[in-house]
């Protein structure tokens, strides 16, 4: 059948689907992006989109959508992917996906209930590492000269869980792009662990400054693998290379940061949770020998009592006692996550009244359960807990509903300045001591806000490797017609910001993430894949899982699979002799 090109016709009606309140906004199918397009003036920005965010696919996928051979603007031809390419795909995506050990291509029950053929663990694993090194030729041929990192660690039983992670704004799409480029998990220490010719104040869990920057320094040369023994990034060019490091408000990264001369954006939402704790009030304190130094304040034992009370209903005779009542299960609080705090007072209201109404309670469980007098004082501490939440939501929100810092810092001055009277909220003020770079933090709101004259000479300096290069452009959007008078005015005020930004002297910030909240999804879900009976799984394949998993952007279809098999280096696993490893590490 004779290629033709590809029109924009045909990719829009491949890939997007048209909102019915706002025909110029459309939704990708692929990747759920909203793009604005006025489809009577043409399909430019809907074009730019897949060729840019989806080009590794959108040819074979608008061909099969129109039912003939198309070729794309960079393509002479289509090449259909191979049986073994998309058998190879189909249980790398599989396993990946769906969290399954890696010799499931091995089990006999799931090879009789699919289609894919036949192949070995060892073989997958050594196609699932082509596919890594894949990925990072891929992030290196997008990346900028500089960009920005984003780090964040997570104790779970005696794992430590770890991972880094690079980003940057695409300069033609305006679109921030992040990518995981490495995992790590390293075991906890305890009273059996063997140390050999260890000094004392060595023999300690946890990453020190030095660490960090190491780990971070093997793992972007390792994406950057073509960079000469002299220009390899290290501690004389890591501060030209890096933009920036997002990472948790401790002492450890404060280090990392002033050592290796790179500016530090603090976590909103480790502030935020800091702010939570705070507006409790003073926590019950206790010497050596068991007398209280310091009382508990009113609302912070109503809450212990609360979680004690909450424990005591979790015991096996006192559960089913509750369950005469209602199913609901009850809830304790997780002192390092005020959410589940959160949670705890939700879970509450909706069982007061079936815990009050079970009969035969024993007595300790009656003198745990609250009082009216403290009842009433939790409904208004959750009432208040309910603003709190929806800014916590509004700060974990990924996509196309991502916060910038600006977007950020307006929320949490709203807090302070609602709620500033009432509770310390001292994390989350914009003088708070625990930032550890005010300057670039400011400097970076102002940018994004338009406000890029009220710099100071301090806030410019933090930002200089922020500045245009000759020849960098903004990306406009269509102008939208037929629009309300509500909407008209707000996009005219939107419009003077975007031109006070438009003249800025700086490129786009948009990927200086306020949060960290990326990686501790990244580490939640790891503990998803190092389950107790994976406990074995090997560091590096666990990295290696993961940067697959996270970066499935980068290898949507078999065709990734065939441009491996098809490279002039490739060597067939299969031809190859086995190794001593074990299947599922």
């Amino acid at each position: 059948m004779e290629e033709q090109k590809i029109k924009g016709k045909d990719l829009y009606d491949t890939y997007f689907v048209t909102s019915e309140e706002n025909k110029e906004l459309h939704k990708c199918r692929e990747c759920s992006r909203n793009i604005k397009q006025n489809v009577k003036k043409g399909y430019t920005n809907l074009v730019l989109h897949v060729t840019m965010q989806h080009k590794d696919e959108y040819v074979e996928k608008v061909r099969a959508h129109i039912g003939v051979a198309v070729a794309g603007a960079m393509d002479g031809f289509v090449r259909r992917s191979s049986e073994k390419a998309k058998n190879i795909f189909g249980w790398m995506e599989w396993i990946v996906e769906e969290n399954l050990a890696l010799n499931t291509c091995e089990n006999r029950n799931f090879r009789k209930r699919t289609s894919l053929s036949i192949i070995t663990t060892k073989t997958l694993k050594k196609y699932m590492k082509m596919m890594m090194r894949r990925i990072f030729r891929l992030i290196k041929s997008r990346a900028p000269p500089t960009f920005g990192i984003i780090i964040d660690g997570w104790s779970v039983g005696s794992n430590h869980f770890f991972a880094i992670f690079v980003t940057w704004t695409d300069e033609k799409t305006g679109f921030v792009e992040e990518y995981l480029i490495y995992f790590g998990v390293i075991e906890d220490v305890d009273e059996n662990t063997v140390f050999e010719d260890i000094d004392d104040d060595l023999k300690k869990f946890g990453f020190t400054a030095a660490d960090w920057f190491d780990v971070i320094c093997m793992a972007l040369n390792q994406v950057f693998e073509n960079y000469t023994e002299e220009t390899r990034i290290n501690v004389d060019n890591f501060a030209d290379i890096v933009e920036f490091i997002c990472a948790d408000n401790c002492s450890t990264n404060v280090k990392l940061c002033n050592d290796s001369r790179v500016p530090m954006k603090g976590c909103e939402s480790h502030r935020l949770n800091l702010s939570v704790q705070e507006s409790l009030g003073q926590d019950q304190k206790k010497n050596r020998a068991g007398a209280v130094v310091q009382p508990a304040s009113v609302m912070q034992a109503s809450v212990s009592k609360l979680d004690h009370c909450m424990g005591m209903l979790k015991t096996l005779k006192n559960s089913s006692m509750l369950r005469s009542q209602t199913q609901l299960r009850p809830e304790r609080r997780n002192r390092t996550r005020w959410s589940s705090l959160f949670h705890m007072l939700l879970k509450w209201e909706r069982i007061k009244d079936k815990v009050v109404a079970v009969e035969g309670w024993p007595e300790d469980v009656l003198d745990a359960i609250p009082d009216a007098a403290e009842n009433r004082r939790l409904a208004g501490y959750l009432s208040k807990l309910r603003v709190f939440e929806s800014v916590s939501k509004a700060l974990q929100a990924s996509g196309e509903k991502r916060l910038n810092i600006f977007e950020a810092r307006e929320l949490l001055d709203s807090l302070v300045k609602d709620y500033g009277d009432e509770f310390p909220l001292t994390a989350i003020r914009r003088d708070a001591a625990i930032i550890q770079n005010r300057h670039f933090e400011n400097a970076i709101y102002k940018i994004q806000g338009g406000l890029e004259s009220s710099m100071t000479n301090q806030e410019k300096n933090s930002v200089k490797i922020f500045l245009k290069t000759a020849g960098s452009e903004e990306v406009i959007e269509d102008e939208p017609t037929e629009l309300s008078y509500a909407d008209n005015v707000l996009r005219g005020a939107a419009l003077k910001k975007r031109r006070r930004i438009s003249d800025s002297k700086y490129r786009s910030t948009n990927h200086v993430s306020p949060t960290t909240n990326i990686v501790e999804r990244a580490n939640s879900q790891a503990k998803l894949i190092m389950t107790d009976r994976r406990d074995r799984l090997l560091p590096e394949t666990l990295n290696m899982i993961m940067i697959l998993k996270h970066n499935k952007s980068l290898w949507r279809t078999d065709n990734s699979i065939q441009e491996i098999l098809d490279s002039d280096n490739f060597r067939d696993p299969e031809q190859e002799p086995d190794s001593e490893e074990e299947e599922d590490r």
